[in-house]
């Protein structure tokens, strides 16, 4: 059928895009790569070093949240506190204290500066999902 190459290019452009969606975590019990839907929270611990949440445990990375939030490459994540990025497709509600309630019974405190922006994410993360778009 005629349909193929266009289906064919769609697919390899899927492809191509999946493999920048992995992080990799480089640390002292070695090398990873982490799938950026694992990746629940990104949580400053001093200016040297995060520590990164996800579904299958916590790693710790020398390097800024700053820094981490360029390497991701995803629309994914918002920054919901000082020193404190969430994956969007991770929230599963955010109560009337402005705590997100996350995967894996994590939590993070919103400030209130960053509170519109982190219920826009949402809501365009939900709208997307619901048209079919990609995920994290």
């Amino acid at each position: 059928e005629e349909k193929l190459p266009g289906d064919l290019a769609y697919a390899l452009s899927r492809i191509k895009n999946q493999k920048d969606r992995y992080f990799v975590v480089r640390n002292a019990s070695g090398t990873r790569k982490i799938p950026y839907e694992d990746i629940i929270k990104i949580v400053k611990e001093d200016n040297k070093y995060s520590l990164i949440y996800t579904r299958e445990g916590e790693y710790k990375v020398r390097s800024s949240i700053r820094s981490l939030m360029e390497q991701l490459k995803s629309g994914a994540f918002v920054v919901v506190n000082k020193g404190i990025l969430v994956n969007v497709g991770h929230i599963h509600d955010i109560d009337t204290s402005r705590i997100l309630h996350l995967s894996c019974g994590l939590e993070a405190e919103a400030s209130k500066s960053h509170l519109t922006d982190v219920r826009q994410k949402v809501m365009e993360y939900c709208l997307e999902r619901l048209s079919g778009g990609e995920q994290a």
